[in-house]
């Protein structure tokens, strides 16, 4: 359903505790598998139901089907974290394509998650396409209810090293990882927040200009608060006048 089918490809991998999911139907030869073509995103703390309820609103208008890399599906979950680890990267760089499942709306799990964060941070750095999922509802009580300048502090203060993880050897793990990167973790935080706030200015011209029911004046004003709050000070004059 939702326009998307299970995505075995990148980062499935076999070991000695069995396989994934997707790699047992991959040897049934079900045709609802194939290599992943978008990878998704979420908090394992997040209600699955409602995760899912995301996934089908955010791919409902989708003219194709891709196939979705969904880590409970897709990755062994007998295994160690260290193998699927090595080839995290590579997955990204393929796919070019992640769809962050952002809930509940006023206070996203996977913004304090170091698995998410870091999933962030590979979409970042393998120049992917950012895309986020939300319920119906939840999108439009974020955008009516839910003040902009609450959601940039948010983004604001995303950190990895207070970020949290089931297993605390996962954490050390992608710290380890990240402090091999050039500009290490502050450098990760740093393009994180990046990608975020585009994703929150990107997407706040669509609902808040190009919608046409609504009060047209109070939208624009809010956009122009959150041009004014990036710093984009003449985009935030045009819309002021």
């Amino acid at each position: 359903g939702a326009g998307a089918g299970a995505g075995a490809g990148a980062g499935a991998g076999a070991g000695a505790g069995g396989v994934s999911f997707c790699e047992l139907l991959e040897q049934e030869g079900s045709s609802g598998v194939g290599r992943a073509q978008v990878i998704i995103s979420h908090a394992w703390k997040e209600n699955f139901l409602h995760v899912v309820q995301s996934l089908e609103e955010h791919f409902r208008s989708s003219s194709s089907s891709p196939f979705l890399w969904f880590d409970l599906f897709s990755i062994n979950q007998h295994q160690s974290p260290k193998s699927p680890l090595q080839g995290w990267s590579s997955n990204f760089a393929e796919t070019k394509r992640t769809v962050l499942v952002l809930t509940p709306w006023d206070h996203p799990l996977p913004l304090a998650r170091s698995w998410c964060l870091f999933e962030l941070f590979l979409t970042a750095r393998t120049g992917s396409k950012l895309e986020v999922a939300m319920s119906e509802e939840d999108e439009k009580r974020l955008w009516e209810e839910l003040p902009l300048e609450s959601y940039t502090k948010m983004i604001g203060e995303i950190d990895v090293e207070r970020s949290e993880t089931s297993e605390e050897e996962d954490k050390e793990l992608i710290l380890a990882m990240v402090r091999k990167e050039v500009d290490g973790i502050a450098g990760m935080n740093q393009l994180v927040q990046e990608r975020m706030r585009d994703w929150l200015v990107r997407t706040a011209e669509e609902k808040l200009l190009r919608v046409e029911d609504g009060d047209q004046v109070e939208r624009r004003m809010k956009l122009a608060d959150l041009y004014k709050m990036q710093g984009r000070l003449e985009d935030a004059e045009q819309l002021y006048k």
